[in-house]
């Protein structure tokens, strides 16, 4: 067992990196109209999902991207304070 308190402000900003590209691989996603193609019955409906799709990935896209800055400055504060609280406890850290 470690007696000291540590965290990773680069760890986390990784972590947020990968998360945000693993959802711009997601929603880079190119939806095709099949009505163009093939007027066959329902193909007029699978068109009519795409816009409601593509809205629905932008907006997590959003909420991710906050997420991942949240994480960014959560962990930023939280490697400030550990800095601080090992100075002042044990004289030690940056």
């Amino acid at each position: 067992m470690s007696d000291t308190v540590s965290s990773s402000a680069q760890d986390a900003s990784e972590l947020a990196q990968d998360i945000k590209e693993a959802l711009d691989n997601y929603t880079s996603y190119n939806f095709l109209s099949i009505g163009k193609y093939n007027a066959a019955c329902g193909s007029a409906v699978h068109d009519s999902f795409k816009g409601g799709i593509r809205e629905a990935l932008r907006a997590w896209k959003d909420l991710i991207d906050s997420d991942a800055s949240a994480i960014k400055k959560a962990a930023a504060s939280v490697d400030g304070l550990d800095a601080r609280i090992a100075r002042g406890l044990m004289g030690v850290g940056g």
